[in-house]
């Protein structure tokens, strides 16, 4: 008889004399609810197979397979890579775009991904961008100037850019005819 035990294929009942040589598969199913909390649970085996000589000679039972769910929830983040536009001088009334920003995201189990601005998986990972102490992307204002832009997402703390914006007057030309 063969079992599965603590992740270890157990053979037992052989015949003094026989040899066994088996492989085994199996898949386990955990459903996405249960990935949520870090837990250790167990769960029928499904698609099994085994082989090996002398397999008709044994009946194979599996047990529950125990599985360890370990939380990969978001634990830090950090701005990779700063907006092209940010080098740019801005001047008073201009806009920044924020394309070529990166952010990379660690998860609980070291795990890395990197997600670039306006992207559907930044949208889908639900973070937001914000000019440090407020601002408007499409219109900059001089005291936006050494400001950072930051990145925030629900349950962490924020990212900031490496660069800050660069933002001065715009000058005002003035023409005087006479009349």
């Amino acid at each position: 008889m063969q079992k599965v035990a603590d992740g270890k294929v157990i053979q037992s009942g052989i015949v003094s004399g026989e040899e066994g040589n088996f492989t085994f598969a199996y898949t386990v199913t955990v459903p996405k609810a249960d990935l949520a909390s870090a837990a250790t649970k167990s769960y029928a085996p499904t698609n099994t197979s085994e082989n090996g000589t002398g397999k008709g000679n044994y009946t194979f039972t599996w047990n529950d397979a125990s599985v360890e769910i370990k939380s990969n929830a978001a634990a830090s983040m950090a701005v990779t890579t700063d907006p092209t536009d940010i080098s740019n001088q801005k001047y008073y009334g201009d806009s920044i775009s924020l394309d070529g920003m990166v952010v990379t995201i660690t998860y609980g189990n070291g795990s890395t991904h990197e997600f670039t601005y306006g992207s559907a998986e930044w949208n889908n990972e639900g973070l937001t961008v914000a000019i440090e102490d407020g601002g408007d992307f499409s219109k900059l204002v001089t005291g936006n100037n050494g400001k950072h832009i930051v990145v925030s997402k629900t349950g962490l703390d924020s990212a900031n850019t490496t660069a800050t914006l660069k933002v001065d007057k715009k000058d005002l030309h003035l023409t005087a005819e006479k009349s």
